[in-house]
């Protein structure tokens, strides 16, 4: 009996300490588990000479980005390039390992560019306007072409996107100052243009960027915008346009408070129809509304919101096709930050509160190919300046802490490997330029197993040594037992 208990402690002894250095090698968890790090960076400066009298000086040239990042392999090299526009009114373009491939001259109202191929040759161009202007420069930062009237004076940025499905890009632009919407294409030529009887707003400066989709499925993009915020104004209402292909109304709508972002086209409800989403705030009552339109923008239902800070995004997250509505916000009553998901009738599925508000819009996509969508945001303050990543049920997953402010961040496999690196903007008050950055997920199970390896080896050494003494203990307790008379 004796001999038997001692064989159980044995193999007891040697099983634990198989799970011991298991859960050491893999983390202590059960399966893959990924951890975010930063794969890498550079800083949007670079070094230049100058040539005063008799002395060539080399100083540092830098570039506050002032625009969203342009991501784009703009002169198909297989590399993606970073474009926008600087502090300075210039456009500028450097390469992912952080030099500057080419900078323009200064250029007086210059709006946000965007960065497509309008003429299907595989080289991309940059497209901006400024104030009367609109310009179109080619992949290595040289202009192509410009069109000038009085009446695109306080232009938007422009949308780009096929209208007629000939794989030729148009150029949708509007103006506040004309309360027109203009349609050119890729050459510069005014195809149509569209009055809005209420005006037009500027939507470089409130994000409700215009968006276009095939609502009727014919094989023709209709555009769908904003017009101006007139909440100040009473008995006017707000509205909302959809233009066929071709310039004319297909139909328009009127919303209590100005659209403030951009509309989301998508299936929420797998019917094999478009429906649309709008958010809508009135500077007046500082009410907001989400609105669920059908492809012939009838109203399905309306929703007055709680404090929205972030867009509202649409997504699938839990992979049944049908579509959840997901959006963050922080509660004026309590000060808590919530993060809420409803499903496409607007019932609330679920809520979750993050320790710490989430100040920037949510992002949600399948971030570490496991199949399982997740729910990404960030908080970017003086005392807590992290990425955090939430499960599709809103449970926190993980957690990553920055060092510098986040000022925007972009979803993007660019390696192809079907895990999707975050590329950020972040501003730091000690460093010249701004710093793009690329953070990436790796396998917890190979990241600890390296960097914990030295206390994997003591860990069996002492084990064993264990292991060790407790035999030694038995077989001397056996010796001494023979050893009585």
């Amino acid at each position: 009996m004796s001999s038997n208990s001692e064989k159980t402690k044995i193999a007891a002894l040697v099983i634990f300490s198989i799970l011991f250095f298991s859960a050491i090698r893999t983390g202590f968890v059960v399966g893959k588990n990924y951890r975010l790090r930063e794969d890498w960076s550079f800083n949007t400066s670079t070094y230049i000479t100058i040539d005063y009298p008799g002395v060539n000086t080399v100083v540092e040239d830098y570039d506050r980005i002032d625009s969203p990042l342009q991501i784009r392999d703009i002169n198909n090299d297989d590399q993606l390039e970073f474009i926008f526009r600087t502090s300075s009114e210039e456009l500028a373009c450097y390469s992912i390992d952080g030099t500057r491939i080419w900078i323009t001259y200064k250029i007086d109202n210059l709006q946000y560019p965007v960065v497509d191929d309008l003429d299907n040759d595989l080289f991309l161009e940059t497209i901006f306007s400024t104030y009367g202007y609109l310009y179109v420069f080619d992949h290595a930062g040289e202009m192509i072409w410009n069109t000038w009237s009085m009446d695109l004076s306080y232009i938007d940025s422009p949308y780009i996107l096929d209208l007629d499905n000939d794989s030729l890009k148009e150029i949708f632009i509007s103006s506040s100052y004309s309360n027109k919407a203009y349609c050119f294409d890729h050459t510069g030529n005014l195809l149509w243009n569209f009055t809005a009887q209420d005006g037009l707003y500027s939507y470089t400066y409130s994000y409700a960027i215009p968006t276009s989709a095939d609502l009727d499925n014919d094989g023709y993009q209709e555009i769908l915008f904003s017009g101006a915020d007139v909440s100040h104004k009473e008995n006017q209402d707000n509205k909302f346009y959809c233009l066929n292909y071709n310039g004319t109304l297909r139909w328009e709508i009127a919303t209590d408070g100005f659209v403030s972002r951009t509309a989301i086209v998508e299936d929420i409800n797998n019917d094999n129809e478009s429906e649309i989403l709008l958010y809508s705030r009135n500077h007046i009552t500082g009410h907001p509304y989400l609105y669920c339109l059908d492809a012939n923008g009838t109203l399905i239902w309306k929703n007055h919101l709680s404090s929205i800070y972030t867009q509202p995004i649409c997504y699938d997250i839990d992979n049944d096709d049908f579509f959840e509505i997901i959006y963050s916000y922080t509660n004026t009553t309590d000060g808590k930050s919530y993060i809420e998901c409803y499903n496409y009738h607007y019932d609330l599925l679920w809520q979750a509160t993050p320790k710490n508000p989430i100040n920037a819009d949510i992002t949600a996509a399948d971030i570490d190919n496991d199949t399982i969508p997740e729910i990404l945001g960030y908080r970017s303050k003086y005392d807590s300046k992290y990425f955090y990543c939430f499960t599709n049920s809103g449970e926190l997953k993980w957690k990553y802490k920055v060092d510098n402010f986040i000022d925007s961040y972009y979803l993007l496999d660019i390696d192809l490997d079907g895990f999707q690196e975050i590329i950020c903007v972040q501003h730091d008050s000690y460093v010249l330029g701004d710093i793009i950055a690329c953070f990436k997920l790796y396998d917890r199970d190979y990241f600890l197993g390296v960097t914990l390896l030295p206390v994997c080896i003591v860990s069996v050494v002492l084990m064993i040594l264990i292991a060790v003494v407790i035999i030694y203990s038995i077989k001397l307790k056996r010796m001494q037992r023979t050893s009585r008379p």
